[in-house]
């Protein structure tokens, strides 16, 4: 579900772009490919992983013909499933749910963004709008 919608238009569009000899391909990666939980990520680490790898595959097939490849891997957006399981690893260590945040955020080595809706909120033309600052990490 995550490797396949991100890969496919990346190759359907490939071709014009290479015709056309310029052009840029964006993937939206994760950092969470660095922290595997077997029993809640594996299957969304394993695409993000796997994406990775074809970003860096696409990236020299087309760069010498004009185009780039950008990958983006954010830090830590909080979801409701992230707070599930930030509260899960809370209870298992003993501290609150701000404490089960912080383990999680620093265990991908990045920075919180904070709610969800207020990422898809972001457009440069409609502030107020939540930003990334200091530390960014990119794939």
């Amino acid at each position: 579900m995550n490797l396949l919608p991100a890969v496919r238009p990346s190759r359907a569009h490939g071709p014009g772009l290479v015709a056309q000899g310029a052009g840029v391909v964006i993937q939206l990666a994760s950092i969470q490919r660095q922290w595997l939980l077997p029993d809640a990520t594996t299957a969304y680490v394993t695409a993000k992983a796997a994406l990775s790898v074809d970003s860096k595959s696409l990236s020299q097939e087309v760069s010498p013909k004009g185009l780039r490849v950008v990958r983006v891997a954010p830090g830590w957006i909080e979801t409701k499933a992230k707070v599930g399981l930030a509260e899960r690893l809370a209870q298992e260590s003993g501290t609150d749910l701000e404490g089960g945040k912080r383990m999680m955020i620093e265990a991908l080595g990045g920075i919180p963004i904070g709610p969800l809706e207020a990422v898809r909120s972001c457009h440069p033309d409609r502030p107020p709008c939540a930003r990334p600052s200091g530390n960014h990490h990119w794939g």
